[in-house]
């Protein structure tokens, strides 16, 4: 829990320039893992950074994009809820405010998506 009361000041310093993307626009902590969202970028579609402990420091174990679909511009992770067994990813599509949910599952240290 240290840990993450430490970083969480420092990733938010490193946010601030990427604030056009909205980096960290979602935030969810768990224990042994801290996931931060970026729903807009300008260089890659919306991504989901995974964290986890590495010894002493935090890094980057994975990137998760939306599963491909018709809709198109998502912004994949808007939201986030998440507990030791479950991810409930939320989006909105820009032009028309309509939404989605992503859910996945846990298996081992991954997340398997379901729908």
């Amino acid at each position: 829990m240290i840990r993450e009361i430490k970083l969480f000041p420092a990733l938010l310093a490193l946010a601030l320039p990427l604030q056009a993307q909205q980096f960290g626009a979602a935030v969810a902590i768990d224990e042994g893992e801290i996931l931060i969202a970026e729903p807009l970028s300008r260089r890659s579609p919306a991504v989901i950074h995974r964290y986890a402990p590495a010894g002493n420091a935090w890094e980057e174990v994975d990137a998760m994009v939306a599963p491909p679909h018709d809709s198109g511009g998502d912004y994949f992770g808007r939201f986030i809820e998440l507990d030791e067994r479950s991810l409930v990813i939320g989006g909105t599509l820009f032009e028309n405010s309509r939404g989605a949910v992503w859910t996945y599952h846990r298996d081992g240290d991954d997340w398997v998506f379901d729908q």
